[in-house]
């Protein structure tokens, strides 16, 4: 080997020393930052990681965070209540959160809310879970979730500044605007009301069915048994949207069908009548105060029904 090539060799592997030295201090910094302030619990998911322990917990998408009143299922169940849902959620990622919980303890009931097309192929329930990045060291039993969202995050994930990459702005947030409410549960215990009322909804087919994704429904069944093996008592609910369906969604007939087979109350308030009215909604798929209300009470009618 000549001269000229050890020195370029020796140069090449004096800079990937550097990068990997450069990039395990950088991410270092970037996780202490990270988690030194948590977020308020309205961005509930290092509460729910890291610090939930309430009996009841309501787990699911933006529907669940904003339909189901922590409040008044405490009040009616007399156990403790927190509603992890969250904006932008999907099943793979309300997965990722039981996990988290039971790693510590074990609630005595939960709500899962899913969407009436949650088994739907859709990307974007793989991509959402860029939210759990920064948990991956810390959280391994989500880890098998985490690295679904792409062929190559196992790979990605040596990098130690990967998992802040998106989580910049939100560092700096939590840093600057420090809150001396973090790690306090708020009075709402994660329910986030939604105050306005929808002029004009919409009258098309709102849910077009798709190819569903094997994986997805992998999940929810993993979901039911893992709560069913810890002896949880579990709900599942399709919360109500203000269009009219024409017909049943092939998620609504999958999760059902695994709902009856393995003995866990299922109930469908989708296309549910009493809802498709405007004064119960903020958008199409997302109900106000009243119609929230009006929901939770429904679905204290039938918890107390099962009983």
């Amino acid at each position: 080997m000549n001269t000229n090539l050890k020195v370029i060799i020796r140069k090449l592997l004096l800079f990937l020393a550097l990068l990997v030295v450069v990039d395990y201090l950088a991410g270092s910094i970037l996780k202490y930052f990270y988690f030194k302030h948590d977020p308020l619990i309205g961005a509930s998911t290092a509460y729910v990681a890291n610090y939930a322990d309430q009996k009841l917990l309501v787990i699911g998408p933006s529907h669940a965070l904003h339909h189901y009143i922590s409040k008044q299922l405490a009040d009616s169940t007399h156990l403790s209540c927190y509603n992890a849902g969250a904006n932008g959620n999907y099943l793979l990622y309300s997965y990722a959160m039981l996990k988290c919980v039971l790693k510590r303890y074990t609630p005595k009931m939960i709500i899962l809310d899913i969407r009436a097309e949650e088994f739907d192929v859709n990307p974007q329930g793989y991509d959402h879970l860029s939210v759990l990045l920064p948990y991956y060291d810390q959280h391994p039993e989500i880890r098998s979730i985490i690295v679904q969202r792409s062929r190559f995050e196992n790979i990605k994930l040596l990098s130690k500044t990967y998992p802040f990459n998106s989580q910049l702005l939100s560092i700096l947030n939590r840093n600057i605007y420090k809150n001396k409410n973090e790690f306090k549960a708020d009075s709402l215990s994660g329910f986030i009301p939604l105050k306005d009322t929808i002029k004009t909804k919409f009258t098309g087919e709102y849910y077009k069915d798709v190819r569903t994704d094997p994986n997805y429904i992998h999940i929810y069944k993993e979901f039911l048994d893992d709560c069913l093996k810890r002896r949880i008592k579990l709900y599942v609910f399709i919360s109500p949207i203000l269009p009219e369906m024409h017909s049943q969604t092939s998620t609504i007939k999958i999760a059902l069908k695994i709902a009856n087979d393995t003995h866990v109350p299922f109930f469908d308030f989708s296309n549910d009548y009493r809802f498709k009215k405007n004064i119960y909604f903020f958008d199409n798929e997302h109900m106000n105060i009243n119609g929230a209300k009006l929901f939770t009470s429904m679905v204290i009618e039938k918890i107390k029904q099962v009983k």
